[in-house]
């Protein structure tokens, strides 16, 4: 079935907790500290939802938005034909790094090329594979969305 996507960027400082989020805005100087892959499907949307040190799950839209996620950015990507076992699948294979991991990476694993795995990623990595963008900037939320923001290769769909 065809499934529209969606990028969203969020500020999820109910989710993440006060002095994660507080850390992140310290260091980043924006409020986007979550970055949503949304799949929108006839009868729902979902995204694969990244939990610290968990393994991804299935989240509707409307339910990250109910715990507080407050959506900052939201753009239309393309569209794929997939099922929800091809999406479920990516929610298994996504590594999810804990955030002292992402920190350490942050302050110095970054300038040595060493990839993250966090919600960023997973977007941008699977809009790379699969919509055929070339975002290069998934480490950090806030990059990622001027990133997204300033892309005008795919405006032809």
């Amino acid at each position: 079935m065809k499934a529209d996507v969606y990028i969203a960027f969020y500020d999820n400082t109910t989710g993440l907790g006060w002095w994660r989020a507080k850390l992140i805005q310290l260091f980043t100087g924006t409020k986007v500290n979550h970055v949503g892959l949304i799949f929108s499907l006839p009868f729902t949307s979902l995204t694969p939802m990244v939990i610290d040190g968990k393994r991804c799950r299935l989240m509707t839209e409307f339910i990250l938005e109910k715990k507080g996620a407050k959506l900052i950015y939201k753009k239309y990507m393309g569209n794929v034909d997939t099922c929800l076992e091809d999406i479920k699948q990516l929610t298994y294979n996504h590594k999810i790094w804990t955030w002292y991991k992402v920190l350490l990476w942050f302050l110095i694993g970054r300038w040595f090329g060493i990839t993250p795995h966090h919600c960023g990623t997973l977007a941008a990595n699977w809009l790379n594979k699969n919509l055929k963008y070339n975002f290069k900037q998934g480490g950090i939320p806030s990059r990622l969305l001027e990133e997204v923001k300033n892309d005008y290769s795919n405006d032809w769909r």
